[in-house]
């Protein structure tokens, strides 16, 4: 656990910050993910005719990796956001030391709910149930806009 809240809480080398790149980032991206492992595709599968529990494993071990492909994605998103809430606070004019809090919580409970899911994938790869990553989504679009709150209509140049 400490070494996946080192790697969230870890700044990006760049980071990416403009108006634009907050407004492009979006909870909407994600909504996919959430259905990526649900069990009505691999029913419909099975019904089919020349369907073996071969081909099921296989399209399981498939979704996965495309789940922990978007579950990466979510993470480096999450990770810039505050990385990038972090860099605003310390050159702002106004001291936030409100935000410099939600951001650590935030950062922590996004960290437990990686390892939750982690966790959840580890038994949908036994065949058991699925992964909601419902919260952790939240929790980046509940980032994203606390960004977009302290970045000028304008925009600003990558950092």
């Amino acid at each position: 656990m400490v070494f996946l809240f080192r790697r969230l809480v870890a700044s990006p080398k760049t980071l990416p910050v403009s108006a634009d790149w907050i407004s492009d980032l979006s909870a909407a991206r994600y909504k996919p993910m959430q259905r990526l492992l649900e069990g009505d595709d691999y029913d419909f599968l099975a019904s089919q005719p020349g369907c073996n529990r071969r081909m099921l494993r296989r399209m399981r071990a498939q979704r996965r990796r495309l789940f922990r492909g978007y579950l990466a994605c979510l993470a480096r998103d999450f990770g810039t956001v505050c990385a990038a809430l972090r860099l605003l606070m310390v050159y702002s004019n106004h001291d936030r030391p409100d935000l410099a809090g939600i951001v650590y919580k935030q950062q922590m409970l996004f960290a437990v709910g990686m390892l939750g899911a982690q966790w959840q994938l580890a038994l949908h790869a036994c065949g058991v149930g699925t992964v909601d990553v419902r919260g952790l989504v939240r929790a980046m679009e509940f980032m994203r806009l606390e960004l977009r709150q302290m970045v000028p209509a304008q925009g600003m140049a990558a950092a």
